[in-house]
């Protein structure tokens, strides 16, 4: 199976769903990241001097450490909206690399860019026979008066040191970011009865009826009826 992972910033997939990542990969799936802004400034909106490049390499080693591709688009983030010329970047990746599920950020995150990514996600895979699920926000400290819906959940209890390492990758983040993110696998895994787990909400399914029931997601995860 071809699974094309989509953010918005480089960190937001390993943080999101690098346990999943982990876990595709390691049973024989082709996982490709790719990443939309490679972000170079401060809060401010100052320049960074040597910011890209730094965060350019903590992006190879963290898809490293998962053991996956990644393509950086580096685009503007000051023209980076929803619109034709973002969903066909989307589009034009999609019809490349051809996967067979799509995972992208939650359209009612709380960060601009993320909701540009997931509409645009949206828009790019309106026509064709690609599922696409949401990854749950881990914007760390962002608030949103909508609630996300718990759809599917991985278990990423065997996984979660490698989601971890490479998250540290980025040496931006803190030690209480990495504690919220292992709170939430923790919290999420309580609700499955495991002890760490990474969840999704659906925008579109693609199944096969076969003689074991509804297959989803070919091999990584069947639900039979």
């Amino acid at each position: 199976m071809k699974v094309l992972v989509i953010g918005a910033h480089a960190d937001d997939p390993e943080v999101s769903m690098g346990g999943t990542i982990t876990d595709l990969v390691s049973n024989g799936h082709d996982v490709s990241l790719l990443v939309c802004i490679v972000p170079q400034e401060d809060r401010a909106g100052n320049i960074i001097s040597g910011a890209k490049t730094e965060r350019q390499k903590f992006q190879t080693a963290a898809a490293d450490k998962l053991r996956c591709q990644v393509n950086m688009l580096d685009m503007n983030p000051y023209n980076f909206e929803f619109g034709r010329h973002l969903v066909k970047q989307i589009d034009a990746a999609i019809v490349k690399y051809k996967p067979n599920v799509i995972f992208t950020h939650w359209h009612h995150d709380s960060h601009q860019d993320h909701q540009a990514v997931s509409l645009a996600t949206f828009a790019a895979a309106r026509k064709n026979n690609v599922s696409v699920l949401m990854y749950e926000q881990l914007t760390l400290g962002g608030i949103t008066p909508n609630s996300f819906n718990s759809h599917v959940y991985v278990d990423i209890s065997n996984v979660l040191d490698t989601k971890i390492s490479s998250v540290k990758s980025y040496k931006f983040l803190s030690d209480n970011d990495i504690d919220a993110i292992i709170s939430l696998a923790r919290f999420r895994g309580n609700q499955i009865g495991v002890k760490y787990a990474e969840c999704f909400e659906v925008c579109k399914i693609i199944a096969d009826v076969t003689k074991d029931g509804l297959s989803i997601f070919g091999n990584w995860n069947t639900i039979k009826c």
